[in-house]
């Protein structure tokens, strides 16, 4: 999909249905001017799959409200790149579902808590993002992953 100007853009990505979403991918993702990803809501983000996420800039995400936010999943977050995950703070965290963070695939789990840098970010924030078999270590901050392979 090619983006018309960025003025058509900012008018109608509001109006896309959120099934829409769905056939993005990254680059078309990097395109999208940061004013308009500002206009996403969470039924919009919900809907873009693992990869195509990995295509929001910071400046992308930040333009992000609540609501959008609210919108990650299971199915998406994990796909979020490096650097994303390294600027989130704890107002972020907050918006975060933790019962999505909870059935997040192991290797995105993974990839989302350790890449976390904010030092404000304690290991009491992200207590309830912890599935079944996982462990932190509150006084090492230390992640044990579950050995069942799941």
């Amino acid at each position: 999909m090619i983006w018309p100007s960025v003025a058509s853009t900012l008018i109608n990505i509001d109006n896309l249905d959120p099934l829409a979403f769905n056939g993005f991918d990254a680059v078309q993702l990097a395109n999208i001017p940061s004013d308009a990803i500002d206009d996403f809501d969470s039924a919009q983000v919900m809907e873009l799959g693992h990869d195509a996420v990995g295509g929001f800039s910071i400046d992308q995400f930040q333009s992000l409200d609540a609501d959008a936010l609210g919108g990650f999943d299971r199915d998406n977050l994990g796909g979020l790149d490096e650097e994303i995950f390294r600027n989130l703070n704890t107002e972020d965290l907050a918006i975060l579902d933790p019962i999505e963070i909870q059935n997040l695939p192991d290797d995105d789990f993974a990839h989302l808590v350790t890449n976390l840098e904010d030092n404000a970010i304690t290991p009491d924030d992200v207590m309830d993002w912890l599935a079944a078999g996982w462990e932190l270590d509150t006084g090492t901050r230390w992640l044990c992953a579950r050995s069942d392979n799941r």
